[in-house]
């Protein structure tokens, strides 16, 4: 039996007991994955359906999807992990974003521009291109779209309180943002 530190005991106690109080992180991921899926959908940009917090935009072919990927952390700094067979079926290979509470509005905005970009540089297939050969993992396919996890009530977005309330608390200090401090890199991981 391996045994960890107390420190390290300690700190994931503290971290289980604040999350079991606080649902502060979580509303904000999940509102922060509703922003993220709505302006991909906007720009047409493929959104494997599923109800998670998980955003698997699909490409479709290995080679792409590492393009994509590549692109997105040398041209906008944008680490996002591509998904190749056999992880996904052969065709249904993918960029896999996982928004954070720690991510932004302003950050979300910076990564669906990326996405846009490297969609129109690459010529990759969108939602209708996808449909036009008749879909592929869910896209492209006249089906209702998974409820999300968590409800409008539960994220008080039906009082309309919710969403001020929610992105107007900080997850990070000014310190961890890349912005106001030198000694921290400028690449955002999704």
């Amino acid at each position: 039996v391996k045994l960890h530190p107390p420190v390290v005991v300690a700190g994931a106690k503290t971290s289980i007991q604040y999350l079991k109080e606080s649902t502060k992180e979580r509303e904000k991921q999940q509102l922060n994955t509703r922003l993220l899926k709505s302006r991909l959908a906007q720009l047409n940009i493929p959104v494997v359906p599923n109800p998670s917090h998980i955003v698997p935009v699909l490409v479709g072919e290995a080679e792409a999807c590492k393009v994509a990927s590549d692109q997105l952390l040398r041209e906008h700094g944008i680490y996002v992990q591509s998904i190749n067979y056999p992880t996904v079926a052969k065709g249904e290979e993918r960029l896999r974003i996982t928004p954070t509470p720690g991510h932004n509005e302003h950050m979300t905005n910076h990564l669906v521009n990326a996405l846009e970009t490297i969609w129109r540089k690459n010529g990759f297939k969108r939602v209708n291109d996808w449909k036009n050969e008749g879909g592929r993992a869910g896209v492209g396919i006249n089906a209702p779209n998974p409820k999300p996890i968590w409800t409008d009530a539960q994220l008080r977005l039906v009082s309309g309180r919710g969403t001020t309330e929610i992105r107007s608390n900080p997850v990070f200090n000014d310190a961890t943002v890349s912005e106001n401090n030198p000694q921290v890199m400028r690449i955002t991981t999704y």
